[in-house]
């Protein structure tokens, strides 16, 4: 697996985790380690996010942070990409 597979797939993960998480917290606030495994998972997930960006552009709309050029259009639409 290429390394932009293996980053995607890390954001899909700790995402994933992070929304499951958030559903158990919703009925067990007062569980720390459920909040500890979210703040983790959030974390991973930022971290991933982070990485990525730098690497191959942004991965929504609202992550375009560039003032001085549009690069939302410069990535590949995703049937564009290579599998």
């Amino acid at each position: 697996m290429k390394e932009r597979e293996q980053l995607l797939r890390g954001i899909q993960i700790h995402s994933f985790s992070m929304l499951e998480s958030a559903m158990f917290l919703d009925t067990h606030p007062e569980d720390a380690d459920a909040l500890a495994r979210y703040n983790s998972c959030r974390d991973e997930a930022k971290q991933l996010i982070n990485t990525y960006e730098m690497k191959y552009g942004p991965l929504t709309i609202s992550s375009n942070y560039c003032t001085d050029s549009w690069q939302w259009i410069d990535c590949p639409w995703p049937w564009e990409r290579q599998a």
